[in-house]
């Protein structure tokens, strides 16, 4: 870590009290917000479109990362996963507070399907044979039954370079005169990806 940083913790993480505090004076946003936080995810969108500041949200799914750039005139998240903040905060705390619930099932459900699938648009498939193994068969039956996504160790560690380098292309397109040659990840619905293990379906895709 370098030594020139002033670290700011938030140990009751992004809600309606948190969010401004947490962006103002931020150059960029990365939303990494936790799967289930649906709520605390529109809300922290909506404050970044209020302050003007761009969003980048990377994830990882299988050996491939997504990242999907947000700005205040790009599709909201809210558009994309087709739901309010008031029924994402409903839905956030019905998992919360009663998960096992007949209702805390069906929040959590829905959830589910709203985010995959606006951050996952497609799920790479590495078997020889999918009908015998289908990656997205077992990412989903996972995330029903143990509320936990598969992720693959080294990942992660991918998918943070990744946005790291797009991040720092954002500040520098941000703050330099200079000018580059290099791929921009477009505004949603747009999206770039990377696949270690497949990398001609790396892609930028512009919808």
């Amino acid at each position: 870590i370098s030594e020139d940083i002033t670290l700011v913790v938030y140990p009751d993480g992004i809600s309606e009290a948190t969010a401004r505090d947490f962006a103002t004076g931020c150059d960029l946003i990365f939303d990494e917000v936790e799967f289930y936080a649906i709520g605390a995810r529109v809300f922290l969108h909506q404050v970044a479109r209020e302050l003007n500041i761009v969003l980048l949200n990377c994830n990882t799914v299988g050996h491939r990362t997504f990242c999907f750039k947000f700005t205040r005139d790009s599709m909201t998240v809210e558009e994309a996963l087709g739901v309010s903040y008031e029924r994402a905060s409903e839905l956030e705390q019905l998992v919360r507070s009663d998960p096992t619930s007949t209702r805390g099932r069906a929040a959590a459900a829905e959830i589910q399907t709203r985010i995959l699938r606006v951050f996952v648009p497609e799920t790479p498939e590495y078997s020889a044979n999918p009908l015998t193994y289908n990656m997205r068969r077992v990412f989903d039956e996972r995330l029903e039954q143990e509320r936990r996504v598969s992720i693959i160790a080294p990942n992660p560690i991918m998918a943070s370079g990744f946005a790291a380098n797009r991040g720092l292309y954002e500040l520098l397109a941000k703050h330099s005169t200079l000018k580059r040659n290099v791929e921009e990840v477009p505004p949603m619905p747009g999206y770039a990806s990377l696949d270690a293990l497949r990398p001609s379906e790396s892609k930028v895709v512009s919808t």
